[in-house]
């Protein structure tokens, strides 16, 4: 793979100079700038790593523990331990198309937080079966909308949350951050399904359902917080963070350039 658009092999010499303009002109920043402590600070209190670091905990719960715990609780509904282990099968592959569809629409519309917050409908919808939902058949059906919800989520927090962390410095440091934060659900993920809970795991199902819940209202608030913010960047209420400052100054402002939009 190639490490930055000056490389990629299959781009003649004017697309790749045209890449790598584009993205100095989005990033506000050259791409190979060294990380200095200010870019660690600028990372930590930008807030869209908040719901997005948070967003992704909770993803990560479901994930983790549906993951881990699928065969145990295919098994549950009746099944033998090799039919559960066959049955699991399927609502990764759905999971992995629908995943796949849903990143190209984003980057096609430039949109993140929508499809986060609509695709958390049937993570809803498929944890509300499991919990009480009686037919194994019909609880089957449960955990494959929980995957096609659920599943997709975590690439696009992590997408989202560099998207809106510019220049380079601060989105590699942002990128760290939130995985550092997020991945946290899994470790609450181990404790969601416990054998004393079987066979219908009430306990484990409701946690993830309100953990999507909670990706849900992150998402909205995410895209209402990058309006917001956008709206007042386009009043030139953020115009005084250039009075004073140099050149160099202004172009390593990154996210916080009044020129930068982020997206929602």
């Amino acid at each position: 793979m190639p490490r930055s658009p000056e490389e990629c092999w299959f781009l003649n010499e004017r697309e790749r100079m045209i890449a790598t303009q584009r993205l100095v002109l989005k990033g506000g920043a050259d791409e190979n700038e060294k990380t200095e402590v200010h870019h660690v600070k600028r990372a930590v209190m930008n807030i869209t790593n908040y719901f997005c670091a948070f967003g992704f905990f909770f993803i990560n719960i479901t994930v983790q523990g549906i993951s881990l715990f699928m065969p145990t609780i295919l098994r549950d509904l009746g099944w033998t331990a090799t039919k559960a282990q066959l049955y699991s099968v399927p609502p990764y592959v759905c999971a992995c198309l629908i995943a796949i569809a849903i990143a190209f629409a984003s980057d096609k519309t430039n949109r993140r937080g929508v499809y986060l917050a609509v695709f958390t409908l049937p993570a809803i919808a498929g944890f509300s079966i499991m919990r009480w939902a009686t037919d194994p058949n019909v609880r089957y059906g449960g955990i494959f909308l929980i995957t096609i919800g659920a599943f997709p989520g975590g690439p696009g927090f992590l997408a989202w949350a560099a998207n809106n962390a510019a220049g380079p410095a601060v989105r590699s440091v942002s990128t760290a951050y939130v995985v550092t934060l997020g991945t946290a659900g899994g470790i609450l993920a181990t404790w969601t399904y416990t054998s004393a809970d079987a066979p219908r795991y009430p306990i484990g199902h409701t946690i993830n359902l309100v953990g999507q819940c909670c990706v849900c209202i992150l998402a909205i608030f995410g895209i209402c917080y990058c309006k917001w913010e956008n709206k007042q960047r386009d009043m030139g209420r953020r115009d005084h963070r250039l009075v004073g400052k140099t050149a160099a100054q202004i172009k390593d402002l990154g996210y916080r350039h009044p020129e930068f939009r982020y997206m929602h």
